[in-house]
């Protein structure tokens, strides 16, 4: 099941969107504005972020930049979602991070094709695991590399004493 963040300060917007993608399968979670999604987002795995852009104290577009510039976050998608439809906010939505940008009022059939198609993709998710398995190969290549060294110094150690051993004896 796919988890998506719905960040918006106004009430009616949340519940807009979540009544839009329930029923889907989706695990919906919902942040009230900027600083608490980040919150959120320290403790949740997400697959997509739907982002408001006018919240007070924090905007989305630097909610936006601020994900991006963590690395556990950096990847995950991010659709922004406002009634600011004009070309300069479109940019400014992109230049932040965001991968897609959506104008209220929003379409119920073009959001849920939109998340639909993320969250098939599922990159994100696929990107955070693969990485993780690429920690974990490297952590089991360095202990078996410093048990191969264990066992070379055990062997050497063993084998150099015993003829030392020998040869002093002989001697």
């Amino acid at each position: 099941m796919s988890t998506i963040l719905i960040v918006d300060d106004e009430p009616s917007a949340r519940e807009t969107l979540v009544a839009m993608l329930e029923g889907a399968g989706y695990q919906l979670e919902l942040a009230n504005d900027g600083f608490q999604a980040l919150k959120m987002l320290d403790a949740l795995k997400v697959d997509l972020i739907l982002l408001d852009v006018m919240m007070p104290g924090m905007d989305g577009f630097e909610v936006c930049r601020r994900i991006r510039s963590t690395p556990k976050l950096a990847e995950v998608p991010i659709i922004i979602l406002t009634a600011l439809d004009d070309r300069a906010s479109l940019l400014r939505g992109i230049e932040s991070g965001a991968d897609d940008f959506l104008a209220k009022p929003i379409d119920r059939q073009e959001l849920t094709a939109r998340v639909r198609t993320i969250t098939r993709l599922n990159r994100y998710r696929i990107l955070t695991e693969q990485r993780e398995n690429m920690r974990e190969m490297a952590e089991r290549v360095v202990t078996a590399q410093e048990q191969e060294r264990q066992r070379i110094s055990r062997e050497l150690h063993d084998d150099l004493g015993q003829a030392l051993t020998i040869h002093m004896l002989a001697l």
